[in-house]
């Protein structure tokens, strides 16, 4: 090879890599718009959850910035991040709390304790409904975060969705419950249960991805049988599996369609059922979270690698080359766009 083609190739090597990479800002922005937040859900048991942020417009990465903003630690496993009623809404899982932010700042407004929350879901514009592995579920007012309400189950519950004015709460028997069901369990507008429907697993990630249609991932929970990405006709209760997944559910709904990750690829479902492989996956060891970001149609998968250390977010291009590579705090478990 000659001495000009080879500096050539380094040239063009060189500028791949730093167009893939992303400088962290070390400051506080002050205020997060035009981008994603990023939810870290730290190491078990060590308090070091975390949230970060990347600015789209600015191609500027700003880590740690609830601790930055509030100059205190977020808490212990942060389950999910939410927008609802103007704000946002951090789940503590293993802290029992809930934190309510100003959705451009991330500064605290108000907080509430609840055992083990897991997710939330606006009901109306003062109230969410979260729920819990204890056994109960919760309506809590974003403004003062009283609880106004409290509704036993006796079983974990976990996503929130609502079709056709009834909610459908994911369940699974609680670890102290010799009951095995799981499913979901359907209340009307009034928060009443009206049916419980049981699945052979239990659901995880519920996304609607059509009238009366939903996909989830059904999980074994003696963690013996393989994951299935599963698709439910809401109206006849028909289970169909449309692949094997992994034990966290790796899924969007974006334009239409079903993004998923199965034998190490990203998929698509097509509205008519149709699947198509977009590519397999590169530089991922430990997928925890898909996500299709709205404002590009790239996909975003979160990497927790070993669950203790430093995480990242591999952005890929629907071709299958990646965009970006983000360094994240422990454990990243999804993103929120605002």
């Amino acid at each position: 090879m000659n001495f000009r083609l080879k500096n050539s190739i380094l040239f063009l090597a060189l500028i791949s890599i730093f167009s893939s990479c992303v400088k962290e800002n070390t400051t506080n922005a002050g205020t997060y718009s035009g981008g994603f937040f990023i939810s870290n859900e730290g190491a078990y048991g060590k308090g070091n959850a975390s949230i970060d942020y990347y600015n789209y417009s600015k191609d500027s990465f700003y880590s740690n910035i609830f601790s930055k903003s509030n100059s205190i630690a977020l808490g212990d496993v942060l389950q999910m991040l939410a927008i609802a009623n103007n704000r946002i809404v951090a789940i503590i899982n293993n802290s029992d709390k809930i934190l309510f932010l100003n959705k451009t700042t991330l500064a605290i407004e108000n907080s509430t304790s609840v055992p083990k929350p897991r997710f939330a879901f606006p009901i109306n514009s003062t109230e969410i409904l979260v729920s819990s592995m204890n056994g109960s579920m919760f309506v809590i007012n974003t403004t003062s975060g009283a609880i106004t309400k409290t509704i036993q189950t006796g079983f974990f519950t976990d996503k929130i969705l609502k079709v056709n004015d009834k909610y459908y709460i994911e369940f699974q028997k609680m670890v102290v419950s010799s009951n095995n069901e799981q499913g979901y369990l359907i209340f009307d507008a009034n928060l009443t249960q009206i049916e419980k429907f049981n699945t052979s697993f239990y659901p995880s990630g519920t996304l609607l991805i059509g009238t009366n249609l939903l996909a989830t991932q059904l999980n074994d929970p003696n963690f013996t049988a393989t994951s299935r990405i599963t698709k439910i006709d809401l109206a006849t209760k028909n289970l169909e599996t449309i692949a094997n997944g992994t034990y966290s559910p790796l899924m969007s709904f974006y334009n239409g369609e079903l993004y998923f990750f199965a034998n190490n690829a990203v998929n698509k479902m097509s509205p008519s059922g149709t699947i198509t492989k977009l590519f397999d996956v590169s530089g991922v060891t430990s997928p925890y979270a898909l996500n299709v970001i709205k404002s590009s149609g790239k996909i975003a998968i979160c990497d927790a690698t070993d669950y203790s250390s430093s995480g990242k977010i591999v952005i890929y291009n629907v071709n299958g080359s990646i965009y970006k590579t983000l360094n994240t705090g422990i454990a990243p478990n999804g993103i929120l766009e605002n």
